[in-house]
């Protein structure tokens, strides 16, 4: 097990763990499991969805968002 250390490679896996989940494609998400840990799978989940919502909100859209989450967690 080796931790996807580019961002390609920690895209392409989360898009595969969502898609399996999304498909509830149990055989895929086994052997995910079986290959990856729970944190590097949901980092590479995680850093699909920044990619979407950079896509859907911009760059300064997504800044107020993380502004927003950091001043209710305070």
């Amino acid at each position: 097990m080796t931790h996807p250390v580019d961002r390609t490679a920690l895209l392409r896996l989360g898009a595969d763990y969502l898609v399996a989940y999304a498909a509830r494609d149990a055989v895929t998400l086994f052997r995910l499991s079986d290959r990856w840990t729970d944190t590097e799978l949901r980092d590479a989940a995680c850093e699909v969805a920044l990619v979407g919502f950079r896509a859907a909100l911009g760059p300064s859209g997504l800044d107020a968002v993380c502004s927003h989450l950091r001043a209710a967690a305070a």
